[in-house]
């Protein structure tokens, strides 16, 4: 817990004690592995002009999660990153993660490769989701 505390501190953030708790770094390193790697790679850098970066994105970077909550539920195309069109689709992810996963990878992106960004919650996830249905 004090591990996830100090990520929490790192990215400008901060942390209840049931979140710090909830979160799941290995968890989130594990998912991201299995649903994000394989377009964004390992290091989070993408692949020029087919995948976006997400080292270094506004979108992880923005203090408000939003945005990237609605991209891993909903997928996403043609999306502008730096002024590149990346026209690969995006899968959407929230027909198969639960609130609690998409926040995992969602705080993995956000403390990976240099990214300093406030954590995201599964009740943020949720909330979200519940916008979308209506």
């Amino acid at each position: 817990m004090l591990l996830l505390a100090g990520l929490a501190l790192i990215a400008g953030g901060t942390l209840s004690a049931a979140h710090a708790a909830s979160f799941d770094a290995a968890d989130g390193a594990k998912l991201f592995a299995a649903h994000c790697a394989v377009c964004h790679q390992a290091s989070g850098e993408g692949i020029p002009g087919v995948f976006p970066p997400l080292k270094g994105s506004a979108a992880v970077l923005a203090s408000d999660p939003t945005l990237q909550i609605r991209v891993l539920l909903v997928g996403i195309q043609s999306a502008t990153v730096g002024g590149t069109v990346y026209s690969s689709p995006m899968p959407p992810f929230g027909i198969t993660l639960s609130d609690r996963e998409v926040a995992d990878i969602i705080d993995y992106e956000r403390t990976s490769w240099g990214n300093h960004a406030p954590l995201a919650t599964a009740r943020e996830v949720a909330a979200v989701r519940a916008k979308l249905r209506h």
